[in-house]
């Protein structure tokens, strides 16, 4: 209890300073005459008598500082002494203070905006129910064409996992499509991003949407009435938040759908592009569903109690090799890989997020390099108030900690300037880079605040203690001599500041390099040679709907309407369709045979990628005919059994023999044949190695 009072009395002691002053003053003035009058009845002077009450009494100063220890709290009052004296400095020089705080709220804010992405890409948790159970899996090294652990699953291969791994408690297949959003009497239709999925998905997760219900086993089944569940974005976008949307139907690709959920604001998986959800059974063919060769789908889920990722690995890697050794002749995995879903969602950014950590944590240190620099070349000038401070009684730790206080208050006014540029920062990539993974845990919250705070007071310590101590540490003689010379300061200093600036264009350097091979990457990239034009070409996306273009006739019918108006506006020079554009990725590959050559091997086959396009693309993009002929107006629908073949085709398939007039088979839907008529020069799939 008594320490509880004596604690009660210091902090009171703090605000009643003024009024302890003048009480300490007047009880020091009543022991000196005490004492003074003391000496006069022994027989001395008025002017003996106090100065030998002033010897006996001791120093009125060291008595007061004694007694002020014991009245208030000293750490707290020399704080603030300092933190008055610093504004005081700080103030007189404001060019100097503006050019630290700048400097050094730029480094805090590049660092906490990018902390805020780590944090929220990398290292906050998954949003769903016991993510570190969660998993995806993959297929892995398809074939020699396609060597890697991640390849995506055909769906007759999710199947057999379904019924055969004992390692999951549940496991769900998810597709990616887009689709043609209309409404009678509603919104102007849009194109959106939709997936399909298992309907067990939602439940697996551990994700209730915020109104209506998740999908039934009754919903996923070829038979059943169209279903879909909303994004909230998309519910906010078309039906203002209104609860009343539950039930509506709406046509997704002109065919009739009834919304039966909308999903929590926070769900983004796999990204925030998706607007809308299907049932899988629902949306694709049985004969797609069956298939062990079309590779289309993703694979996500969740561990059993108990089970580790590596015994899940084993298991699937097992029954995906005694898979493809019964089933040789199909074009399917060797073996299986388990990743992580909070890995694998992430896997494509996360080295790039670290190393700009790293970049970023340069920016920093450069900051803070730079600043303790001009706090040492502003010592030099200061020295001499520095030597007279010290030769009054001020201690170096005293002189120190007045330094690093000025430090300090740089440091916490540039820490708050640079957490509202992390938090315009973020706001803006949130927005206009939603394709991040994560982007929707992208916020700034108590983690970035602390983290601001923390390298707020780290800089400002690096920034300040250097200097701090080279300014006290020099002999006060020293020191004067050199004030009255010049400002330029000592051979010490002139030392220190060569160092710091050494370190900074080192650092400097490091990051220069560094620029230099991105930029140097990002103009490779920009002058990368694509096959075909790229300039002046302006390219769109589009589907039509199934209900109502069911045929391939109506499809080229309409594709035939459009190209006339396209071709007929003025400035274009020609126009034309492809299935995939150039550069877009590996899509739509396909295994084929020769015909005339033997059969192969059991396991072995031939894989290219395919892409559909009419007569007008290759004069469009420019491609160039090395051989043969490129396609006629009159080769469409039914008509259409000629194929255009690559020259990197011909190196690997036909080396030493001529492909013009030869007969592919295409192992897809009836089998067709298709007759090469020309060799041509096939523009780049993609500026990196493809990966399903």
């Amino acid at each position: 209890m008594s320490r509880i009072r004596v604690l009660a009395s210091r902090l009171l002691g703090l605000f009643r300073k003024r009024t302890g002053e003048e009480n300490l003053d007047t009880e020091l003035r009543a022991h000196l005459d005490a004492l003074t009058e003391e000496n006069i009845r022994r027989g001395m002077n008025s002017e003996e008598a106090r100065y030998a009450a002033r010897r006996e009494f001791g120093g009125v100063e060291q008595t007061k500082e004694a007694y002020r220890d014991q009245r208030g709290l000293p750490f707290v009052e020399t704080l603030l002494q300092d933190l008055r004296h610093g504004l005081r400095t700080l103030r007189k020089n404001p060019g100097f203070a503006t050019l630290a705080i700048l400097t050094l709220g730029l480094g805090i804010g590049v660092n906490t905006a990018l902390f805020t992405v780590v944090h929220g890409v990398l290292l906050s948790p998954l949003p769903f129910r016991e993510p570190q159970r969660l998993v995806s899996l993959w297929e892995r090294n398809l074939s020699a064409d396609f060597p890697g652990p991640y390849n995506v699953v055909s769906a007759g291969v999710f199947d057999h996992w379904r019924r055969h791994a004992t390692s999951f408690e549940e496991i769900a297949l998810i597709g990616e499509d887009s689709g043609n959003l209309s409404e009678d009497g509603g919104p102007l239709p849009e194109a959106i991003g939709t997936r399909f999925c298992s309907y067990n998905l939602f439940s697996m997760l551990g994700v209730q949407p915020i109104y209506g219900r998740s999908f039934s086993p009754e919903d996923d089944r070829a038979g059943a009435g169209g279903t879909v569940l909303l994004s909230y974005g998309l519910w906010k976008r078309r039906y203002a938040e209104d609860p009343q949307a539950i039930g509506k139907s709406v046509l997704l690709n002109a065919k009739p759908y009834a919304i039966i959920g909308v999903l929590p604001r926070w769900f983004d998986y796999p990204d925030s592009r998706v607007q809308a959800w299907l049932p899988v059974r629902h949306e694709v063919s049985a004969e797609d569903m069956q298939s062990l060769s079309n590779h289309r789908f993703f694979v996500t889920a969740r561990l059993k109690p108990g089970v580790t990722l590596a015994q899940a690995y084993r298991e699937l890697d097992d029954i995906e090799r005694g898979l493809h050794e019964r089933s040789p002749d199909y074009l399917m995995g060797r073996g299986a890989t388990v990743l992580p879903l909070s890995e694998n969602i992430v896997r494509d950014v996360k080295t790039a997020l670290y190393v700009l950590m790293g970049a970023v944590g340069c920016v920093l240190l450069i900051a803070c390099l730079n600043v303790a620099n001009l706090f040492v070349a502003r010592g030099a000038a200061r020295s001499r108030e520095i030597a007279v401070r010290a030769a009054l009684g001020g201690s170096h730790w005293r002189l120190m900690r007045e330094q690093l206080t000025e430090s300090l208050l740089l440091t916490g006014v540039g820490g708050a300037f640079g957490g509202f540029f992390a938090y315009a920062s973020v706001r803006w990539l949130v927005a206009f880079r939603g394709d991040l993974p994560r982007a929707g845990s992208i916020h700034v919250d108590q983690a970035a605040l602390l983290f601001t705070i923390a390298v707020a007071v780290l800089s400002g310590i690096f920034a300040g203690l250097l200097p701090a101590f080279s300014a006290t540490r020099q002999p006060l003689l020293e020191s004067l001599k050199e004030s009255s010379r010049s400002l330029g300061g000592s051979q010490t200093r002139a030392g220190l500041r060569r160092l710091l600036l050494t370190l900074e264009v080192a650092l400097t350097v490091v990051l220069l390099i560094g620029a230099g091979l991105l930029l140097k990457s990002f103009a490779e990239l920009h002058a990368a040679k694509m096959g075909c034009a790229t300039a002046n070409v302006l390219t769109m996306n589009l589907s039509l709907p199934r209900a109502k273009y069911d045929t391939r006739s109506q499809k080229a019918a309409f594709f035939d309407r459009l190209l006339r108006e396209v071709r007929g506006t003025p400035g274009v020079r020609a126009a034309g369709f492809v299935s995939v554009l150039p550069g877009n990725g590996h899509f739509e590959d396909n295994t084929f045979s020769i015909a005339g050559r033997p059969p192969l091997a059991p396991g072995e086959s031939l894989d290219a990628v395919v892409r559909a396009a009419d007569p007008g693309y290759f004069s469009a993009m420019d491609i160039p005919l090395l051989r043969g002929r490129f396609f006629t107006d009159a080769e469409r629908v039914e008509k259409a059994r000629s194929a255009i073949i690559s020259d990197s085709m011909v190196r690997k398939f036909f080396p030493n023999e001529d492909p013009l007039g030869k007969t592919l088979i295409l192992d897809w839907m009836g089998k067709p044949r298709f007759e090469i008529v020309c060799i041509s020069h096939w523009p780049r799939a993609g500026l990196a190695t493809p990966r399903w």
